[in-house]
């Protein structure tokens, strides 16, 4: 099938989608409307639903759409919780101008100039563009929350000055409050005026995982039940909450300079992609000779790189600006697999051969907070590989189908010599190149018999021009000859798959110092709901680590064990979680509780406090720091497309040729 053929069968299939899409909505709104006719609540028969929730429903279920949806759905009810008209609106509303989008992208790169290099490069950019859209349009919704949630502790401060009443001081900032804190506000209030405030706070974490919200919200339930106290003349809670808003200060000016430092990285690492048959299309007509270079076997392995290198660089750049968001990889593809009872024995056999390479895979993992397994860590590496030899093995293969259609197909080279015969013998040279290379492409046939044979054709006289095609006959059948699968590409190819077995565990220590900042901002989120509880009487380990683990999202399967393990011996259960875990100021905060069984608990963390500012401080500079040093990789990896096109892609191909044709004219003195 060649690429005309591709072209036209994708073409067909967008269609028969585009049918199928308005029929589904067609059946979707008549099964809305056949429920809504029938049903036995009266209520109901006289709600008609609107025409965006009639999406969302069918959205939400097809299954080509329904992850996607279901993902806005949940990013926005954490910023918008409880209030799910306005939730699935903006739901559909990101979803339709993202496939909007879509549909200009494959309507400007796709239809207007259609190849499967067109198709490639559409289902890259419908990839990159969606991602970048959702992140970014919910990075702003949550910068905006921040930002309110801090002007909003400062009126509730104010407001519990004068009532010294949590709940009334929040009840009083509703009227004063914009949208979205306003919901929060709200939902936090029906919280502490429930009849069941630990089950209803429950739900709200569930829903809202943001940790300065549940800081909070924990903060008002314990000093609501225990109440408040003066700890060296300050009040506990405005204490807390002093301690909250400089939190929420610092993260907020880290996304605000974030967002400044990377922006037009993303934009720079994929616009190179998009010239790259610009650059081919004026490099052939500049010099015709370049067209064997860009058609053939060293620029279809470029062109691949710079795919590569593109969607390396952008999903690098991701990591590197959404480091601050800790979350858990679904991983459950890697536990199916695993489940292959053949599957299972090849990895099990490779953990044996290399345990103690084994045991260092899973104290890293477990460094760098991963729940996958060391197993399923390999199993995840053993298939880098395999995809990137099978891509290998396909790409030399395609690389050789390409270059024998091109040596059958390609006579422009003949228009060169339009300077020496007329036009309709150079048409008439092209179709004897078509026809004789495809006749003795798989034969052993000299230039003389190739000469004679074009004299037969009686059809073109200028004998120079039949000399020329006849080289150009010859050469083509001898390269046809050497287009097959080589042994050092298979070779190049394990080469290539042992690179990609490394490259997972590469990325993780990578992503290392990256956690380790997160385990930093946990251990201050800790030091918080420490602070809090250390001054509570008959307050116990297990209730603190109950609390922590409540919090936790790094070291939470650390804590669950220790709690687990409880039973066993509080000092037993702290001891295994210290050697689990090896942060220092986590195991600091563990070698506390330890001696809580000698010493009141808030006599254990007196130094907690002191700790924290130095924390905060050594943070900010850290921070700026460390915000300044992700950018300047983020902006390396953006040229790394950018370099590989210009350099590769473009110069390289011209200084090649310079020094071909150097060389041919020292030939041709003598030299």
């Amino acid at each position: 099938m060649n690429n005309k053929e591709v072209i036209q069968l994708l073409l067909l299939m967008l269609f028969v989608f585009i049918v199928l899409f308005f029929y589904f909505i067609y059946l979707a709104r008549k099964q809305i409307r056949d429920k809504d006719e029938f049903t036995i609540f009266a209520k109901e028969k006289s709600v008609r639903e609107s025409p965006i929730n009639e999406l969302y429903v069918f959205f939400s279920r097809w299954k080509l759409s329904k992850k996607i949806i279901n993902n806005l759905y949940k990013q926005y009810s954490i910023i918008l919780p409880g209030d799910r008209v306005n939730i699935i609106q903006k739901t559909m509303t990101t979803a339709i101008i993202m496939w909007s989008i879509d549909g200009l992208i494959i309507l400007f790169l796709f239809i207007i100039q259609p190849s499967l290099y067109s198709c490639l490069l559409t289902i890259l950019y419908i990839y990159i563009i969606n991602n970048l859209f959702i992140t970014s349009v919910l990075q702003n919704s949550e910068i905006k929350l921040l930002k309110q949630f801090d002007k909003w502790i400062g009126d509730v401060r104010h407001n519990y000055q004068v009532h010294e009443m949590i709940d009334e001081s929040i009840y009083e900032t509703l009227d004063n409050t914009n949208y979205p804190m306003k919901l929060h506000s709200s939902k936090i209030f029906e919280v502490l005026d429930s009849d069941d405030i630990e089950i209803n706070a429950e739900r709200y974490n569930d829903d809202v995982p943001n940790r300065f919200l549940k800081t909070f919200l924990a903060i008002c339930i314990m000093i609501q039940n225990f109440g408040d106290k003066k700890i060296e003349n300050q009040s506990l809670f405005l204490t807390n909450l002093k301690y909250l808003r400089q939190e929420v200060e610092i993260e907020i000016i880290n996304k605000d300079k974030e967002k400044y430092l990377f922006s037009g990285t993303v934009f720079l690492s994929i616009v190179p992609i998009l010239f790259v048959k610009i650059i081919q299309r004026w490099a052939i007509s500049s010099f015709e000779e370049l067209r064997n270079f860009y058609h053939g076997a060293a620029g279809t392995i470029i062109l691949f790189v710079i795919f590569i290198s593109t969607i390396l660089s952008y999903n690098m750049i991701c990591k590197l600006k959404g480091n601050n968001k800790f979350e858990l990889e679904n991983n459950s593809y890697l536990k199916f697999l695993l489940r292959v009872p053949f599957v299972y024995k090849i990895i099990e056999q490779i953990t044996n051969k290399n345990y103690g390479k084994s045991l260092k895979s899973e104290e890293l993992l477990k460094k760098n907070g991963e729940i996958i397994t060391g197993k399923e860590f390999l199993l995840k590496r053993v298939i880098y590989a395999i995809i990137a030899f099978v891509v290998c093995i396909i790409l030399s293969n395609y690389i050789h189908i390409n270059n024998r259609k091109n040596l059958i197909n390609n006579v422009d080279v003949l228009i060169k010599y339009n300077s020496i015969t007329t036009e309709e013998q150079v048409e008439k040279g092209q179709e004897l190149l078509i026809y004789l290379t495809e006749k003795y492409k798989n034969s052993n046939v000299e230039q003389e018999d190739i000469y004679q044979e074009i004299i037969n054709e009686k059809d073109i006289k200028n004998k120079e021009f039949i000399l020329k095609v006849s080289e150009e006959v010859y050469k083509r059948t001898l390269s046809y000859k050497k287009e097959y699968y080589k042994w050092y590409e298979l070779i190049i190819s394990i080469m290539i798959s042992i690179v990609a077995y490394y490259t997972p565990y590469l990325i993780l220590l990578f992503m290392k110092r990256l956690r380790q900042m997160q385990m930093e901002d946990e251990v201050i989120q800790f030091h918080s709901i420490i602070l809090m509880l250390m001054y509570i009487e008959r307050m116990t380990i297990d209730k603190i680590l109950e609390w922590l683990e409540s919090f936790a999202l790094i070291f939470k399967p650390s804590i669950q064990n220790a709690i687990n393990n409880m039973g066993f011996g509080e000092l037993e259960a702290l001891e295994a979680l210290k050697i689990e875990e090896h942060f220092e100021p986590f195991v600091r905060i563990i070698e506390n509780l330890e001696i809580c069984d000698r010493i009141p608990i808030h006599k254990a963390f007196d130094e907690i406090a002191l700790e924290r500012l130095n924390y905060q401080e050594k943070r900010k500079l850290e921070n700026e720091k460390y915000t300044n040093n992700k950018a300047l990789i983020a902006k390396l990896f953006a040229w790394i497309p950018f370099t590989i096109t210009i350099g590769l892609y473009l110069i390289v191909p011209f200084i090649l040729e310079g020094l071909s044709q150097l060389l041919n004219s020292l030939g041709q003195i003598g030299v």
